[in-house]
């Protein structure tokens, strides 16, 4: 079934016509660095101090959308204006996407919000009343967290007084060391994307539904008049109209409230008393891009997400439960989180078991020649093993010279690299945009290894890897998978693909840092009202200090629940295998506890339920009619929150109004 706009799958794969295809160009790499450095300007800017809407919660960043969206239409005019040779190619377009697409991870609650929180946060907060100069000021060494000499943190919340500078001195050297730690993380997560992107792309063959949805956009951005191939048709205009439509209507709401408007915001609703509620409104963005995902993802993540909310009803009403669920980012009912953790590990191994013969290749080839893989992938095999090898071997030496023990760095590191595989395997395979990890890294390890005995080295070390959980959302390993798609799709682009994407996360570091420490130390970070600089930095220590002074072993509820997430899906995975046409998957379990879901999971439903009557009122022809109107949803969609957000800017900033967030 294709998943692409109005192409069938057989002509998926080709590339476009040589003529149109320039490889990685300088030009290309060049916006490709402003489209990373833009980005991590315009969302750092906006949820600190205009606090519209949110623009880099899903895996295909609103920012970063908007952004190509324009570029694509530049790049037509500039072709109809200057001629052929102003316009960017199909391959350049794809280029800047991609990295702007791993550039937009960076800024706020993608990364470098929780980098910068948490390592302002145990000094600065510390107060005899919590208790972390006793158990955590001892096991942070000088290198590991800026000190709070000269109030440099307390700067950094309250803001400077007239005539001080912004203090680099106390930062420098425990950025750099948190920067190379997930610089270690990145790296690995790059090797094993390439080791395992031709299993999914040439012998699996997943989808890859969101980045799709560019690769087809830039493929069909040839100018037909002033405007680009894709954006032609009544059918698009009409998605185009709904979306932006209703948005623009909304917006005379703002300075006048009586006027009626459509509900945009969260609508919830619950079942019954005890039982977890539900978003009801409708959200455009991921409406139309589920609309390309399979009937079977779209049926099993709604399935699943219906019995989690049953089951999580029952035992609430029951009184039944295994304790709190560890930190924030893990699932709200610690049972059924567990359960579906156990589901995401299962995913994971059963993928790598069956591309073992594959895996096996690719250690053959890296070893016999140096250039095996390389030109089918981003990077050779040599190069993607030693880096693996090398990536691991820092990061874990990293986690122990900070004082974590060995045996707690490697469980800590398998459990956090399990969920960014598992959130990567989960994105490519079914094209969801808001997709996290059912339990985080940290809580998997501690409720495995027990906080009792735990030397509180180890929990410190523990605390300050938060910074890793971005949300759930596992960091650049989504990103970089679906860039070993594009790369498959436009092979001219493969050489220098990935040291551009290193430069463009190095850039959108660089400037997310640069304007954070701006607007902090300038008005203060207090007054930013964000997650990140709030509770979202203060959690990690909080909970990991209840783990300390109410010690336990091993939670063996807790693995109970994991084992059945793995038996369920080991026997929805056979009954696929055993009968054709069995309608569930269980790439749908480990989806069905999160926080997203309970945000989209109506949503879901709604685009199965559309999707579905169209399969079955006209087939796989109707569908393709009817991919661009989901294009035009998008579109009108990222065009309506972007006028919104120029309104924010000149009447409201600072009370801006966040029509987009799930």
């Amino acid at each position: 079934m294709s998943q692409t706009l109005e192409t069938p799958r057989d002509r998926r794969d080709q590339v476009p016509d040589s003529s149109r295809v320039r490889g990685l160009t300088l030009r290309s790499v060049l916006i490709g660095f402003c489209f990373a450095g833009l980005a991590n300007f315009w969302v750092t800017w906006s949820d600190y101090i205009i606090h519209s809407s949110t623009w880099n919660l899903s895996h295909f960043p609103m920012v970063n959308f908007i952004l190509f969206l324009l570029l694509t239409v530049f790049s037509a005019v500039a072709g109809r204006v200057f001629g052929p040779r102003f316009s960017l190619a199909p391959s350049e377009l794809a280029t800047v996407m991609s990295m702007g697409l791993v550039g937009s991870v960076v800024p706020t609650n993608g990364f470098i919000g929780y980098v910068l929180g948490i390592l302002a946060t145990p000094y600065y907060l510390a107060t005899p009343e919590n208790g972390w100069g006793i158990y955590f000021h001892p096991y942070i060494p000088d290198w590991m967290a800026p000190s709070n000499s000269g109030d440099s943190m307390r700067y950094l919340f309250e803001g400077l007084p007239g005539g001080m500078r912004i203090p680099w001195q106390v930062w420098i050297g425990p950025l750099l060391w948190w920067l190379s730690f997930a610089g270690g993380i990145a790296l690995v997560s790059a090797c094993i994307v390439v080791c395992l992107r031709k299993q999914w792309t040439d012998y699996e063959r997943l989808d890859y539904p969101i980045i799709g949805v560019g690769i087809d956009m830039a493929m069909r951005s040839r100018a037909v008049g002033w405007l680009p191939e894709y954006m032609h048709g009544r059918i698009f205009w009409g998605g185009f109209a709904v979306s932006c439509g209703i948005v623009c209507w909304n917006i005379p709401g703002y300075f006048m409230p009586g006027i009626p408007a459509f509900p945009l915001l969260p609508q919830w609703f619950t079942f019954a008393t005890g039982f977890p509620t539900i978003d009801f409104h409708i959200s455009f963005f991921a409406f139309a891009f589920a609309f390309f995902v399979n009937l079977e993802a779209l049926f099993s993540t709604w399935f699943f997400f219906l019995l989690f909310i049953l089951q999580s009803g029952v035992f609430n009403r029951f009184g039944y439960t295994i304790g709190t669920r560890g930190d924030p980012w893990s699932s709200l009912n610690p049972a059924v989180g567990w359960q579906s953790w156990g589901a995401m590990c299962f995913i994971v191994f059963w993928g790598l078991w069956v591309g073992r013969n594959h895996i096996k290749q690719v250690f053959y080839q890296a070893f016999r020649s140096a250039q095996a893989g390389r030109s089918e992938e981003m990077m050779s095999y040599r190069i993607a093993i030693f880096g693996l090898v090398f990536g691991l071997v820092y990061v874990i030496g990293f986690l122990h010279h900070a004082g974590m023990s060995y045996k707690m760095a490697i469980v800590l590191i398998s459990c956090t690299l399990v969920g960014y595989l598992g959130v990567a395997r989960i994105v490519a395979e079914t094209g969801l945009l808001y997709v996290v990890v059912p339990v985080t890294g940290q809580s998997a390890t501690i409720y495995l290894l027990g906080s009792y005995g735990m030397p509180p080295e180890s929990m410190t070390a523990m605390v300050f890897t938060y910074m890793l959980v971005t949300r759930g959302a596992a960091m650049f390993m989504p990103s970089f998978t679906q860039m070993g798609k594009l790369a498959d799709r436009i092979p001219q682009v493969r050489r220098g693909l990935m040291s551009a994407l290193g430069g463009a996360i190095i850039a959108g570091v660089v400037i997310s840092i640069v304007v954070t420490f701006y607007l902090g130390y300038s008005q203060g970070a207090y007054n930013f009202n964000i997650w990140v600089f709030g509770l979202g930095s203060q959690v990690p220590f909080i909970d990991t200090l209840t783990k300390i002074r109410t010690p336990f072993s091993t939670d063996w509820n807790r693995l109970f629940f994991f084992g059945i997430g793995v038996a369920v899906s080991a026997l929805l995975t056979f009954l696929r295998y055993r009968f054709p046409g069995w309608p569930l998957s269980p790439i749908g379990f480990p989806l069905s506890t999160s926080w997203p879901m309970r945000r989209i999971g109506f949503t879901i439903f709604l685009a199965w339920l559309v999707k579905a009557l169209v399969m079955k009122i006209g087939g796989v022809v109707l569908y393709r009619r009817f991919q661009p109107f989901a294009l035009g949803l998008v579109v009108g969609w990222a065009v309506g929150v972007g006028i919104s957000f120029a309104v924010d800017i000149i009447w409201f900033p600072g009370q801006g109004h966040m029509i987009h967030w799930y």
